[in-house]
């Protein structure tokens, strides 16, 4: 199980990385192929619908997951580890309790984006 929720996570990260290329498009599809039929032998075929629905949300949350920024690579870890995986909507809270600490924390800490914004502006005027 522990196996099977941290491989299918690196195949959520793989999945949403994956870009085309210098490829051609039957080599990206092939690679993206690949990497649907794994994450598809983790997840059985069924007909149960609160089966489905909680498919559904385990991988609505590897995807928020694998998207989100370096800095909440110890909640993936957290996330992953644990024995039984929370709810996605258990996952949104860690991680707005965590942006919000940071954000706490370090209130005059400047994205890199801001500090360019800024930079630009100072330019200009």
């Amino acid at each position: 199980q522990q196996y099977n929720v941290a491989r299918c996570f690196q195949l959520a990260q793989d999945i949403s990385k994956l870009k085309q290329g210098d490829m051609t498009f039957t080599e990206y599809l092939g690679q993206l192929r690949a990497l649907w039929d794994e994450w598809e032998s983790y997840t059985p075929v069924v007909t149960d619908v609160v089966t489905l629905q909680k498919n559904r949300e385990e991988e609505k949350k590897f995807l928020m997951l694998a998207g989100l920024k370096p800095e909440y690579e110890s909640l993936h870890s957290q996330v992953l580890m644990s024995l039984e995986v929370p709810k996605l909507s258990t996952v949104c809270s860690i991680i707005m309790r965590e942006e919000i600490q940071c954000q706490i924390m370090n209130p005059f800490n400047q994205t890199e984006e801001d500090s360019q914004a800024a930079m630009v502006s100072k330019q200009k005027g």
